[in-house]
């Protein structure tokens, strides 16, 4: 069983499968731009390979077991590492071909969240361990925003570049020659419109205001 294989496996996620069924077979490959980024990281890809949205690290785990068995399934299994956990904490792309992986986690129009990327640090821990060389993998880690490079610590070596920082590709929201700049639907607590939790009021922020009001 190959790594696609396995990986493809798993791949329920309807929003996935959403895009192949609206997009047809031109969503099947890779965007050439896209390619080029990576490969600016050292990071070489066909445009061929394969890829998925929102790849659950439960199956993830189950996918490289798979991969690694031979196709080995319903045995019973040890999870004192906590590498299944019963959620949908995932990755928001991931990209395969031959014994390549390249994990992918994106941030939009909000900032990166600390205590997420270190859940998401323990997930990657547990699936491939301080060196993913070990399961016979090249295993990439890229992170992807409109902001800066985000700032990690205790990471894994194969997660990071050759520098010690963590790989990251600007990420466009906008179309080209747009600007980005996006309406905010929020909450008010009062008809003067102060911004609140308690929900009876709520109004359009424009993006000249957005920087004075907290979402």
């Amino acid at each position: 069983m190959t790594l696609v294989d396995a990986l493809a496996k798993f791949n329920r996620k309807e929003r996935y499968w959403l895009v192949r069924n609206a997009l047809g077979e031109a969503s099947k490959t890779l965007d050439p731009y896209f390619l080029d980024q990576l490969q600016e990281l050292g990071i070489a890809v066909p445009r061929d390979a394969w890829w998925a949205m929102d790849y659950h690290f439960d199956w993830l785990a189950g996918a490289l077991h798979l991969y690694q068995s031979g196709g080995q399934a319903d045995a019973v299994l040890q999870n004192e590492e906590g590498i299944v956990k019963g959620n949908q904490e995932d990755l928001d792309l991931i990209v395969a071909f031959d014994d390549t992986l390249v994990l992918i986690e994106a941030k939009g129009d909000s900032s990166w969240d600390v205590e997420q990327l270190d859940s998401k640090r323990r997930r990657l821990l547990a699936c491939f361990g301080d060196q993913a060389e070990r399961l016979a993998l090249r295993v990439f880690f890229v992170f992807m925003s409109t902001g800066a490079r985000p700032v990690v610590t205790d990471w894994p070596s194969w997660a990071l570049d050759p520098q010690g920082r963590p790989n990251w590709l600007n990420m466009r929201m906008a179309e080209k020659g747009q600007e980005a700049a996006f309406y905010r639907v929020v909450r008010c607590s009062d008809a003067k419109g102060t911004v609140g939790e308690v929900g009876k009021y709520w109004k359009i922020v424009s993006p000249a205001a957005r920087k004075t009001v907290t979402t």
